[in-house]
């Protein structure tokens, strides 16, 4: 058996020094999205909250797209229309548009950025090719993870591994199933199995390339290793998804 995967999102993000007066900064960058973005959203966060926490969001003006900022990061959080949600290629060619709309940005303004990396979410739905208890016994059997699956009813497999010294490649699968909004309201909190109503497969690829920040203090990640970053994670995503189809 075999099910395309839908791309469900992508979360590209780089970090920087701390900047004190995110609003000046958020200003700098909104002078560059106006054309696509709309105006920045604030978020009220009270002085002396963790830096890394969201202050800025602007929102692409067809809705498919947001740029978050921090006083450390920035991260470009990319949908799909749901018309290419099952083309890979479709979903490549949107996020290569996407960075490299960020890349004009950063280098512009001469950013110097510490590290980056890339997060591609994927499903695998299930529904109506298997039962879910099936789909869960057949994850576990092809992560060979037990072989006692019987009374299994959730199963989660996480990894990092180290690539060439310089990059961080983290693996999430685990099983998920979607239950109508109605039904805590219907059974009063109970959530019974016969309403699942979705279940199958999701994939999470974060692939970065803080190791080599981490151990490398002359290190500065650069626009130009981006593409490799999307590369390898998609590389790496397509590798996981072959192996449980």
């Amino acid at each position: 058996m075999s099910v395309k995967p839908f791309f469900v999102n992508t979360s590209f993000s780089f970090a920087f020094e701390l900047k004190a007066d995110i609003q000046d900064f958020a200003n700098v960058i909104g002078s560059y999205l106006i054309n696509e973005y709309e105006a920045a959203q604030l978020n009220n966060v009270p002085p002396n909250t963790d830096p890394s926490v969201p202050r800025v969001a602007f929102t692409a003006k067809d809705g498919m797209s947001q740029i978050v900022l921090s006083q450390v990061n920035m991260a470009l959080n990319i949908g799909f229309p749901v018309e290419i949600r099952e083309d890979s290629e479709k979903v490549m060619a949107r996020i290569i548009d996407q960075v490299d709309y960020l890349k004009d940005i950063v280098e512009e303004l001469c950013l110097v950025m510490q590290f980056s990396g890339i997060m591609n979410f994927a499903k695998i739905n299930l529904t109506g090719e298997v039962s879910s208890t099936e789909a869960i016994k057949n994850l576990a059997a092809k992560l060979s993870k037990s072989t006692d699956v019987n009374n299994l009813y959730d199963l989660e497999y996480k990894t990092t591994k180290v690539v060439e010294n310089t990059y961080y490649s983290n693996v999430s699968i685990k099983n998920y199933k979607s239950f109508p909004k109605e039904v805590f309201e219907k059974f009063k909190g109970r959530v019974p199995n016969g309403e699942i109503t979705e279940y199958g497969i999701d994939v999470l690829i974060d692939f970065n390339d803080r190791f080599v920040f981490n151990e490398n203090s002359a290190y500065s990640t650069t626009v130009e290793s981006w593409d490799i970053l999307i590369k390898e994670s998609f590389k790496k995503l397509e590798t996981e998804i072959s192996i449980l189809n």
